[in-house]
C-alpha cells in the first residue's frame, strides 16, 4: 500500500522554519507576499508585518526587474516548474542585498495557478567573492575561509589547491590529506557527476550547479546532502582558464523542509492520508496504465454512515478521532501497491490497481466488516460505526474514462445507502431495481386516495 509517511511533526515544521537563515515564502496571484518567516527581517530591515501584502517589485532592484518578471512568467505559464536564479533587492535602509531565490509554483486542484513558495538566501558574500577571485587570489583565500559554505580550489590538473574550514568539516578531512589530491579523491559524490560539471563550466566558461539529490560522501562513510557550485577561474589577461572553484552548501535542513511542505501539498492533515489532489493523479496514472496494458483496476467508495449524527450527538473531537480510526481501519484492509485518499468530508476512495470487480468487492467487504467491529467509545459507552462502500470496475464499463469508474462507483454507493447502509454494492448488481422496489413501497403505503 503505498502512503509515504511524513518525516516531521506541523511543529517541528515550524520551529524549523524560525530558524533557518534563509527567508522561506509563499505568494499569491501576481507575486503578493503571503508568508515571510523571521529571517526576512534580518536579510531586509524591513518588519513582517509591514511587508505582507506588498508586491515583490517593491524589493527589487530596479536593474534586475524585467528578469525577475520573465522568470514569473515563465513559470506562471508552466514553460518551467521552477527557477533558481540570484538578484538585488533593496533593503530597508536603501542598501542592496544579492540573494539567490528558490521558487516553485502552486496550483490549485484544479491545476490553476496560485502563486509561488521557496526560499530566500542572502549571496552577497558569494557574489563578492566571485568578484575578488578575478583581481585578487591571495586576498580571497582570507575571505574564502572565513565563509560558511564549504569552498574547494582546484588548479589547471584538477588537484585540490584550497580549502577552507567549512569544507573540512563537510568533508571530515584535515587539510595536509586534501591538498594536492585529485578532487576525485577528496570529493566522493553520489547523485551528480562532478567531473562532467568541471568539464561543462570550463568549456561554457560559466558557473555549473549540481544540486538535486547529490550528496556528499564523507570520510567516516555519512552521506550529506548538498549542492555544490563549479565557477571557473579565468586568468586576467589570459585566454585558458586556470583552474575552478567549487562552492558547497549544506542543504540537509532545506530537503527534509521541502520535503514536508510536498508531503503537506499531498496529504490529508487530520488522516495523514493523501488527499483528493494527489488521489486523483494517482487515478489518472492508473487509468492511463491500465488502458496500455488492458488490465483491470476498481474502486471503492467508502462513506461513514451517519456521519452528521456521530458529530452532533458526540462532538466534533469525536467526530476527528472517528474518521482516524476508520482511514487506519480502512488502510489495514488494503494491500501492498494499493491507494487509499480521504476524498472530502466523511469520504474515503480507495484505488486497487490489477484488481477485478469481485476482489475489489472482497476486499471492500472485509474493510466493512472491520469498521463495524471498531471500539470508539464515548462517556464509557460504544459509538457504533459503519461505512457503506460503492465498488465500481473499469472493466465493466463501455465509456472507460477515470471520471466514469469514479461515477460508477459513487452510483454502487448510493445503491448501498438506499439499500439500508453498512452494505458493499457492486455497480450492475441491480442497484436501480432496488431503487424502483423503494419506490414501490412507498407507493403502496400512501392512502388510498393518494394513489
Amino acid at each position: 500500500m503505498t502512503d509515504d509517511r511524513c518525516e516531521l511533526a506541523d511543529e517541528d515544521v515550524a520551529s524549523l522554519i524560525t530558524r533557518l537563515r534563509d527567508v522561506v515564502f509563499r505568494t499569491r496571484g501576481k507575486a503578493y507576499w503571503t508568508y515571510l518567516s523571521p529571517a526576512w527581517s534580518t536579510l531586509m530591515g524591513y518588519s513582517v508585518e509591514e511587508s505582507l501584502g506588498r508586491h515583490i517589485l517593491e524589493f527589487v532592484h530596479p536593474a534586475d526587474r524585467e528578469q525577475n518578471d520573465d522568470i514569473k512568467e515563465r513559470l506562471e505559464a508552466a514553460q518551467v516548474p521552477a527557477s533558481r536564479h540570484i538578484k538585488r533587492m533593496l533593503r530597508k535602509d536603501g542598501s542592496v542585498v544579492w540573494v539567490e531565490a528558490d521558487v516553485r509554483v502552486l496550483y490549485d486542484d484544479a491545476g490553476e495557478f496560485q502563486g509561488s513558495a521557496g526560499t530566500l538566501r542572502d549571496v552577497s558574500e558569494s557574489v563578492q567573492l566571485q568578484a575578488t577571485l578575478h583581481k585578487e587570489r591571495r586576498l580571497a583565500r582570507t575571505t574564502l575561509a572565513a565563509l560558511s559554505d564549504g569552498v574547494v580550489t582546484l588548479d589547471a590538473a584538477r588537484r585540490v589547491e584550497f580549502v577552507n574550514g567549512a569544507a573540512l568539516d563537510l568533508t571530515g578531512l584535515d587539510e595536509n590529506a586534501c591538498l594536492g589530491l585529485p578532487v576525485a579523491d577528496v570529493l566522493r559524490l553520489e547523485g551528480g557527476d562532478l567531473g562532467e560539471a568541471i568539464d561543462e563550466s570550463l568549456r561554457q566558461r560559466k558557473p555549473r550547479f549540481l544540486g538535486g539529490r547529490t550528496q556528499l560522501i564523507r570520510a567516516d562513510g555519512i552521506p550529506m546532502d548538498v549542492d555544490l557550485t563549479v565557477t571557473p577561474l579565468v586568468e586576467a589577461g589570459r585566454a585558458e582558464v586556470g583552474g575552478c572553484v567549487i562552492v558547497l552548501r549544506d542543504v540537509r535542513e532545506q530537503r527534509v523542509l521541502q520535503a514536508n511542505l510536498v508531503y503537506q501539498a499531498n496529504h490529508d492533515p487530520l488522516t495523514q492520508l493523501s488527499n483528493r489532489a494527489a488521489m486523483q493523479e494517482a487515478l489518472a496514472r492508473e487509468h492511463s496504465r491500465a488502458l496500455r496494458r488492458n488490465a483491470p483496476y476498481t474502486l471503492l467508495l467508502v462513506d461513514l454512515d451517519h456521519f452528521k449524527v456521530v458529530n452532533d450527538h458526540y462532538g466534533h473531537i469525536l467526530g476527528d478521532e472517528a474518521l482516524k480510526a476508520v482511514a487506519r481501519s480502512t488502510r489495514s484492509g488494503l494491500r501492498d501497491g494499493d491507494w487509499l485518499a480521504r476524498w472530502g468530508g466523511e469520504e474515503f476512495l480507495c484505488l486497487l490497481p490489477d484488481t477485478g470487480a469481485e476482489e475489489g468487492a472482497a476486499i471492500a467487504e472485509r474493510i466493512r466488516a472491520t469498521v463495524e467491529q471498531l471500539e470508539i467509545r464515548h462517556q464509557g459507552l460504544r459509538v457504533p460505526l459503519t461505512v457503506s462502500i460503492g465498488v465500481g470496475c473499469n472493466t465493466a464499463l463501455e465509456d472507460n474514462t477515470a471520471e466514469a469508474v469514479l461515477l460508477c462507483a459513487d452510483a454502487a454507493l448510493y445503491e448501498a445507502k438506499q439499500a439500508g447502509r453498512n452494505q458493499v454494492w457492486c455497480a450492475g448488481d441491480g442497484g436501480l431495481n432496488v431503487i424502483g422496489m423503494a419506490a414501490r413501497v412507498q407507493e403502496a403505503l400512501q392512502p388510498p386516495e393518494l394513489q
